[in-house]
């Protein structure tokens, strides 16, 4: 929600009545979307919008130019009457123009002058101190009004985002941060002017002859001109571009209209003649309410009526916008709640799913352990069997080893008693030899 939209809802009680007690001529609404470019042919536009919100005569349905370009998912819708306009900035059909719109109220124009801020303090809407007192006064846009010379004045201009701002502002005077004062705030007339070729008040871009301001001759300019003055406009003894022009001063109240209507109702002037620049007569003003209190009294009770009227219709689109918003939430949040349902059961599944799987695992798991166990009580009856076995062989061993010594005791014992009777033997045999070789030497010498 932007700050625009935001000050709209806080501030909604208040303008739904000033919008009835004044109405516009017409009501502005922004609508976006991302379906437009399906909808380029404007009876395709008319016949979404009333198939969506049942406005059947808007004054205008159109896209919006921005930088000489259009803005292909942006569009203004006009219409002329309260009723309408409350249809257009309540909710949409979540499938409007297929895709959804988002709408966005227009304030009304209506233009505030703030005096005497210090031409010397620099107005830059990008300033944090700009931007608070354009959301706690309900502003717009805050700019310094400059000369034609492009000179600084002490004035500053805004725009308000409704009529109780542009209201409150008047009668309470606006605090400004950068000056640490508080300043009076005045309504924004614009006063209507005269073309300065020919004189004429129906106009910007003149292709008529020159004429002299003062007395509407052509054969000279104001300069230079001796004769008396004579408007142009309504003939009276005065220059056309004079404050006392009824011409003129008619203008500017029917540009300011309006404006005015609010100033009135709200008793911040007495009449609309205050708005002007020159000390206008109330005769007419007095002639009008006497007609009005003699024929025309039908017309004012059908007027009373008919606001009451709007009154009641606006409470009732008021409410239906708020039924409407309240079932297009709760159907939102049935569909995320929905979706979060399914999103939950998908999530048991798989759970469901991994539990199972996990619970196989471990089945199978259970099952090798098992096996490792009927394994580990065989491998341990193997190994008592080997045991056993280890134990009888270290026994045979042992006796094998008693048996290997009293073998190796009784082979020593004949051994010795062999080499006993061998060097017996030997000896015996030596004295043998000795024995016979001393008979041969006896031989020998006989």
């Amino acid at each position: 929600m932007t700050n625009l939209d935001s000050h709209f809802s806080t501030e909604n009680g208040n303008n739904h009545e000033l919008e009835l007690k004044y109405p516009r001529k017409v009501y502005e609404a922004i609508i976006e979307s991302n379906g437009f470019e399906k909808f380029e042919n404007i009876h395709d536009r008319l016949r979404e919008l009333s198939r969506c919100l049942g406005i059947e005569n808007p004054l205008a349905i159109q896209p919006i130019m921005e930088h000489n370009k259009i803005e292909k998912n942006k569009m203004k819708i006009e219409v002329d009457n309260y009723y309408d306009y409350m249809k257009l900035i309540g909710p949409w059909p979540v499938n409007s123009f297929n895709t959804g719109v988002m709408a966005r109220p227009t304030p009304p124009k209506l233009v505030v002058n703030i005096i005497n801020v210090d031409k010397a303090i620099v107005i830059d809407r990008d300033d944090k101190k700009i931007k608070e007192m354009e959301d706690i006064y309900g502003l717009i846009n805050v700019e310094r009004i400059t000369t034609k010379e492009n000179e600084p004045t002490n004035k500053l201009k805004a725009n308000v985002r409704s009529i109780n701002d542009f209201i409150k502002c008047i009668k309470q005077g606006i605090y400004i941060s950068l000056t640490s004062k508080k300043h009076k705030v005045t309504p924004s007339i614009i006063h209507s002017k005269v073309c300065n070729n020919c004189g004429s008040i129906n106009h910007k871009i003149c292709k008529m002859n020159k004429r002299c301001l003062r007395c509407g001759d052509y054969d000279h300019d104001r300069e230079s001109c001796k004769k008396w003055p004579k408007c142009i406009n309504c003939g009276g003894k005065h220059s056309c571009n004079s404050n006392d022009c009824e011409k003129l001063n008619e203008k500017t109240l029917l540009i300011n209209a309006y404006a005015i209507s609010i100033l009135e109702g709200e008793g911040i002037i007495e009449n609309k003649n205050r708005v002007l620049r020159t000390n206008r007569s109330n005769s007419n003003n007095d002639e009008v309410v006497a007609t009005i209190n003699d024929n025309n009294l039908d017309e004012i009770v059908k007027h009373i009526l008919q606001r009451e009227l709007d009154t009641e219709r606006t409470r009732v689109i008021e409410l239906e916008n708020k039924m409407n918003k309240y079932i297009t939430e709760s159907e939102t949040k049935f569909v995320n709640l929905d979706s979060a349902v399914s999103k939950l059961g998908d999530h048991v599944i798989d759970l469901d799913a991994k539990v199972t799987d996990i619970d196989s695992k471990i089945k199978s798991v259970d099952t090798k352990i098992g096996n490792i166990e009927k394994k580990a009580i065989l491998l341990e009856n193997k190994i008592t069997e080997i045991d056993g076995k280890v134990t009888s062989v270290e026994e045979k061993t042992q006796k094998l080893k008693i048996k290997i010594g009293d073998l190796l005791k009784k082979a020593d014992s004949n051994h010795s008693e062999a080499l006993k009777k061998q060097d017996e033997n030997f000896q015996g045999l030596k004295a043998l030899i000795q024995n016979l070789s001393s008979n041969m030497t006896q031989s020998t010498t006989y």
